[in-house]
């Protein structure tokens, strides 16, 4: 009878206990799923927040992007870099001219480092009336067009330079008709051959030589160079 009771009592006892366990157990899994809740929410709030405060700051201005707004800043840079910009070392040179031979036609372009030149130039006078000023128009200048070359050891480009100063001006003291000298010299930009063209910019006049230029010195190794100046012809006729 007593080890009956005890068994009951036993019985009883572990019963309450493990329902105690599991209620614990239950509140644990609940404060969890609880928590992964609250997390979630709390996630979820910072995202919503944080996108408020970014689109505040964006449409908000900055000294740091000169007092512009971030979101004008970066419109700005978007289109900057839709532009496709010409590039300085992209060029190419063509000369053409009654007495240019086909060996120097076809070095020029290699052998020329620099081309310096006004595209345009168009000069006016200004008169005064009174307490102003009036910008009389004249006309159109003739551009001035500076080249500077390498050049072969047999002097391939001073030697056609100077012949176009010996077929425009003789020793003799004649000067020679335009059409025995004149020199076609086109330029284009953002190219260095004709199969790489698109649309690309270019100049192209009837020029003169004017002078011719170089250096030398000892003391100094590096490749010889001639820098050539030509001057437009007449304005009014073109290639």
């Amino acid at each position: 009878m007593v080890s009956f009771l005890d068994n009951q009592i036993q019985l009883s006892v572990g019963s309450r206990v493990q329902g105690r366990i599991q209620s614990r157990i239950a509140d644990k899994m609940n404060e969890a799923v609880l928590s992964r809740s609250a997390q979630r929410l709390l996630v979820a709030a910072r995202s919503q927040l944080g996108a408020a405060v970014n689109e505040v700051m964006r449409n908000r201005p900055s000294e740091l992007v000169g007092n512009i707004t971030l979101k004008e800043a970066e419109m700005i840079h978007a289109i900057s870099s839709s532009i496709e910009r010409a590039r300085k070392n992209y060029w190419m040179l063509e000369i053409e001219s009654p007495i240019t031979t086909d060996r120097v036609a076809a070095h020029f372009n290699m052998l020329a480092t620099d081309v310096d030149y006004t595209i345009a130039n168009i000069s006016g006078d200004r008169k005064r009336i009174g307490g102003a000023t009036i910008d009389s128009l004249v006309g159109r200048e003739p551009i001035e067009l500076r080249v500077t070359c390498l050049d072969d050891a047999s002097g391939m480009i001073k030697n056609w330079f100077l012949m176009h100063v010996e077929q425009a001006s003789p020793t003799d003291g004649t000067i020679n008709v335009p059409a025995s000298f004149a020199i076609k010299i086109r330029v284009v930009h953002n190219a260095v051959t004709e199969q790489s063209r698109r649309n690309e910019f270019e100049t192209y006049e009837y020029f003169r030589p004017i002078s011719i230029e170089t250096s030398l010195s000892r003391r100094d190794s590096a490749l010889s160079e001639v820098t050539m100046t030509f001057s437009q012809m007449d304005s009014f006729v073109r290639p």
